[in-house]
């Protein structure tokens, strides 16, 4: 693969990101965790918002979950939230960032590909950053029949990746960015736009007509439904929520008492919405059931451990998008 092509491509084509501009290892590692599962112009506020709430790493370290998991409210993969808080934590406790490959694997949250962009960035070390834009550009180059969704394919390439630049002087990060950038806009997944390639010359998947069947893939994502039913209580200005703890969607979040069934109690029905998640297509039900005494509504709380949320408060709870919706246009 001629890389000096893409290079050249890529000084002219490249997007200017705030994380590309000094090379700061917190910075590129925020946005790296924030790019794993979300588009660029997406993650760009989110990032804005972390970096101006936490500038060091050790603000981050310092905050408390629910602080991080509530600036990252509509991204959604909460996990990533948890795990860039802890890893934190990890980094101030050692005094330094990781400086290589496997010391950055030992990080919370953080895998082979993220772990490879760092370095490659932040201290130029020769380590192919594998992820799907990589696997797309790399399989439709090379002609490669390899299932992308098998683990062994991303260390096959890396291992092929890393061999071919063995003994070529480059910039790793720029290398690996370029990849990212080409499989964003031009190497995309449907209708790529091959004759604006930097690599259609030698390219085996657009010289044989072929881009179509690049990558492969066995895998097919299967999606179940999923009935949840909202229990909005109300006495006054207070509200009920409760923290999903459980290993389940939105664990760490804030929503409101759920029933295990469509309520047969006289509540009323005020607000019902499909919401769609990668392996959920959840129908939400949100359900009213206003109390006039405190007394009652008191004794609701203790027997369930529900947390208490005045009207004026309740933007202080990072709670899932559908959640955040329906709280904006119900309970303004």
């Amino acid at each position: 693969m001629n890389v000096d092509l893409l290079l050249d491509w890529y000084g002219i084509n490249k997007r200017e990101l705030p994380w590309r501009e000094d090379k700061d290892p917190y910075k590129v590692w925020i946005s790296e965790i924030i790019l794993q599962q979300t588009r660029v112009k997406q993650g760009l506020d989110y990032f804005y918002r972390l970096i101006e709430a936490f500038p060091s790493v050790e603000d981050l370290a310092h905050a408390k979950e629910q602080e991080v998991l509530k600036l990252w409210q509509g991204l959604g993969y909460y996990s990533r939230a948890r795990n860039l808080r802890l890893g934190a934590e990890s980094i101030v406790k050692s005094e330094k960032f990781p400086e290589d490959f496997k010391g950055w694997l030992q990080i919370k949250g953080v895998g082979r590909y993220t772990a490879a962009a760092i370095c490659s960035i932040c201290y130029n070390h020769k380590t192919p950053a594998i992820d799907g834009n990589a696997l797309r550009v790399y399989t439709r180059v090379f002609a490669l029949e390899i299932d992308i969704h098998k683990s062994s394919s991303s260390v096959f390439l890396f291992e092929k990746i890393s061999e071919m630049l063995q003994n070529k002087k480059l910039d790793m990060g720029d290398l690996n960015q370029a990849i990212m950038d080409l499989g964003s806009s031009i190497c995309v997944p449907k209708n790529p736009s091959c004759t604006s390639c930097p690599l259609k010359s030698e390219c085996l998947a657009y010289q044989t007509g072929k881009t179509h069947l690049y990558p492969f893939s066995s895998k097919k994502i299967k999606t179940t439904n999923r009935e949840i039913h909202y229990v909005f209580y109300q006495f006054q200005d207070l509200f009920y929520l409760k923290q999903r703890k459980q290993k389940d969607i939105w664990q760490g979040l804030f929503d409101f008492p759920e029933m295990a069934q469509k309520p047969v109690e006289d509540l009323e029905l005020i607000h019902s919405q499909n919401h769609l998640l990668t392996h959920q297509r959840l129908q939400l039900s949100f359900w009213h059931k206003k109390i006039d005494s405190r007394a009652e509504f008191e004794l609701i709380g203790e027997k369930n451990n529900y947390t208490v949320a005045q009207k004026n408060d309740l933007d202080k709870f990072p709670v899932p998008k559908p959640l955040a919706d329906f709280l904006k246009k119900f309970v303004p």
